[in-house]
This record gives structure tokens, sequence and C-alpha cells, in this order.
């Protein structure tokens, strides 16, 4: 995995991008590019909780590998999944921990790009990240927080006709994506009375 720290020439936003191990994307997924996740720093984030975004980036492009096609959204051209990524002030500690999720999931018309994250934003209260880092809990939460980005759980799985599930009541392993102008493989998904959201 390569992954890069870098300032661009205007001061903030810093930038950490990380990419997946070139190797394995082209024996798992049979692409000669990376997946990569472009986390974009708005403000509001000290050096440690920084770290715990880029550390969470790296983890989740050790898991997700294969390379998607660019799409541009907001005049930003994507490879893979762009996250804006901030500290902002809600509510103190204890209360509204912060808000994480896609904000744009292109369309069928995008080929295999279809409904999978192209860009997403994580928004977290100052008071609580300074809670979660002094208790040890900040990059476990982060990292979880950064996978509703990615699309675990929520917002993708939410789509209108984007699965087919097995039989009403029966063990639901697998789901297909469906209607989507494009063919996609069965994934895996939980246990019914499991929630997808937490």
């Amino acid at each position: 995995m390569c992954s890069s720290w870098r300032k661009p020439r205007r001061a903030p936003p810093t930038v950490y991008t990380a990419r997946a191990d070139a190797g394995q994307a082209k024996a798992i997924a049979a692409t000669e590019s990376s997946f990569t996740i472009e986390v974009r720093f708005l403000g509001g984030l000290t050096e440690v909780q920084q770290a715990a975004f880029a550390q969470a980036a790296d983890r989740w492009a050790r898991v997700i590998v294969g390379d998607l096609p660019e799409v541009e959204i907001d005049g930003d051209v994507i490879d893979d999944l762009l996250i804006l990524a901030q500290g902002v002030s809600i509510d103190g500690p204890g209360r509204i921990l912060g808000q994480a999720g896609p904000t744009h999931v292109p369309t069928a018309g995008a080929g295999a790009s279809a409904f999978l994250p192209a860009k997403g934003a994580m928004s977290f209260d100052t008071a609580d990240l300074a809670k979660m880092e002094e208790e040890g809990t900040l990059n476990d939460v982060i990292t979880y927080e950064m996978g509703h980005v990615v699309g675990v759980g929520g917002l993708v799985w939410s789509l209108p006709n984007l699965l087919e599930l097995a039989e009403e009541g029966a063990l639901v392993t697998h789901a297909t994506p469906i209607d989507s102008g494009i063919m996609l493989p069965t994934i895996p998904l939980e246990l019914p009375g499991e929630s997808l959201r937490h």
C-alpha cells in the first residue's frame, strides 16, 4: 500500500491519500490500478485526529483493493473516493458525536462506479473527538464511521431497487443488485434481524 500526505499550494485543506497495494489489486481485482481514498481535511482537527483518519483510510484501502472509473463531482475528478473530514462544535461532549456517510453515489449510468460512494463527509464534534482521544477509542470510532462513507450500511443499501433478497424469512446470506443496468457480483449480507446500522 502506498500512502501520502500533501498540502496543496493554497493552505488548508491538508490532504491524505491512501492507496491499496498494487499487487493485491492485480491479484484480487485483476486491475493495474488500485483503489484510492483521498481524505481532505477541512479544519477543526488536531494532528493526532488527522492521523486517526489517515489510519482509517489505510485500513479501508487494505480491504477494498479494486479500482473504479474516475467520476467528476462538483468540479473534482475523484479516483475512487473523496472524504471531506472536519471537526466542528456541535453540542459538547457526550451527546451528538457527529455524522458520517456518502454524499454522492453515482447512478446506473456511471458503469462500474454505479451505486458505490464516490464522495462523502465526516463531521465530528470537537469535544467528543478530544474525549475519544483521551479514552483511546478515537482510531476505532473513526475507522467504523468511515465504513459508512465507503458504503457499509445505511444509504447505499436503502436505494430503491438495489437489492433482491432471498425469500421473506429465509436465511439471507447474499443480495444481488438489480435494475441498475449493469451486472454486479452477488455480495454477502447479514442475517435477518441483524441491523446494517448501529
